[in-house]
């Protein structure tokens, strides 16, 4: 295709060198080769874009405290033509919603093919099995430090919440250790999960051939696996690789930039 219209664009000079004089002959070449490699560019753009990464926006605080509304992140794309095969617990990544294809979520894979999910709704923590290993852990942190319980109350919770109860956690899955934010006093109805066991206070799901268990790292904030099954592997968009910056935070950063203090 670009053969084609550089030869178009060819035979048209051809004729306009002929016709006026080399003045403006040598212009028009100048913008047509300028046009060439801004069409390049976007070539190659587009090709990042399909096959290779995407940047995505996120929208709401589900992955809080790992990541916030507003953050920028990069994501590495798994398409027809290159797979994403090695996927682990822990590992971020961006899927097409399985009740509505056209929504995009992320969470974090906290469950892997044929593994035993066990969930405790009142200490929020998980058990994950696979050949009678369980691959979690979780260390507590006593106290949230002024600036995560600022972010916390920048959340658009309910401003009923008593705040002394929000918990960090650190819990580990394999190699990969990250944060996740829990409130105490809220506890689930067993109804509410996804084919949830009858059991009094826990939980299980065992993750089908060809699908992931998911989970928010917000997890009294978080619509994932728990309440509407597994993410099979053909709704896989990517895996997320960097978060880049907050949106937010530079749009404030340049507005206070450019304010004008007023001295008394």
């Amino acid at each position: 295709m670009i053969n084609i219209i550089l030869l178009f664009f060819f035979i048209f000079n051809y004729f306009l060198y002929k016709k006026y004089n080399l003045k403006l002959y040598t212009y028009i070449i100048k913008k047509i080769n300028e046009f060439k490699y801004l069409l390049y560019i976007i070539i190659l753009s587009f090709f990042i874009k399909k096959f290779l990464y995407e940047l995505f926006y996120i929208s709401s605080n589900s992955m809080f405290p790992t990541l916030s509304s507003g953050d920028i992140v990069l994501v590495k794309k798994n398409s027809k033509y290159i797979k994403l095969n090695n996927l682990k617990r822990g590992d971020l990544i961006v899927f097409k919603f399985p009740i509505d294809n056209k929504k995009n979520y992320i969470k974090r894979i906290i469950g892997l093919p044929k593994d035993k999910i066990i969930y405790n709704r009142i200490n929020k923590k998980i058990i994950v099995k696979f050949n009678n290993n369980n691959y979690i852990k979780y260390y507590n942190y006593n106290n949230i430090n002024s600036l995560i319980l600022d972010k916390i109350k920048n959340l658009n919770l309910n401003s009923n919440l008593d705040y002394k109860n929000f918990k960090i956690i650190k819990e580990k899955i394999g190699n990969c250790e990250y944060d996740i934010l829990i409130y105490k006093k809220q506890i689930d109805f067993l109804y509410n999960y996804y084919l949830n066991s009858n059991k009094k206070n826990t939980v299980e799901w065992i993750v089908p051939e060809g699908a992931y268990f998911v989970l928010g790292d917000n997890r009294d904030n978080s619509f994932d696996s728990r309440y509407w099954g597994f993410v099979k592997k053909k709704l896989l968009i990517g895996k997320v690789k960097f978060i880049l910056f907050n949106i937010k935070e530079v749009y404030k950063i340049l507005i206070i930039k450019n304010l004008k203090f007023i001295k008394k």
